[in-house]
């Protein structure tokens, strides 16, 4: 995991991104941005969800695997919702204007959502099954409690 959060600074580094390019990306580049970490962290946590449910054959390598991404990925889309990307120029977005109406309880939430993506990477790792899929359900909890409160339902 830790190869891997290198390997992206890395190519941030080399790409010459700086916070102030970051401060001057358009909506539609932040709102593409975010939309396209939730799309792999939807990737990542779909099939736990599949063997939480017994669709799937539980795998735990799979496990481990997925649960090391879904923890990096829930540090990367909170970046991707700063000021006026409540609009797109040409990208819809689901996101709802609460967001930025209370913008330090969406944080929270998103913050809560990387504690329980955290949680289950530690608990994969234990190879206790019926203590991973608990924690599967922990983080679909999580996703869903944002998604409730800051996500329109179509």
């Amino acid at each position: 995991m830790k190869l891997v959060k290198q390997a992206v600074i890395a190519t941030l580094l080399a790409g010459g991104l700086t916070v102030s390019a970051v401060a001057e990306v358009k909506p539609d580049d932040a709102i593409q941005y975010r939309q396209s970490v939730f799309q792999l962290y939807k990737w990542n946590i779909a099939p736990l969800g599949g063997m939480v449910k017994g669709e799937v054959p539980y795998d735990a390598e799979l496990v481990k695997r997925n649960a090391e991404r879904l923890e990096f990925l829930a540090t990367l889309p909170l970046e991707g919702f700063g000021p006026g990307t409540d609009k797109g120029d040409k990208m819809k977005t689901d996101a709802k204007p609460e967001i930025w109406q209370d913008f330090d309880q969406f944080k929270s939430l998103m913050e809560n959502m990387g504690t329980e993506a955290g949680k289950l990477a530690e608990t994969a790792a234990s190879g206790d099954e019926g203590a991973v899929k608990a924690q599967i359900g922990a983080l679909a909890k999580s996703c869903k409690t944002c998604h409730d409160d800051f996500r329109e339902k179509n």
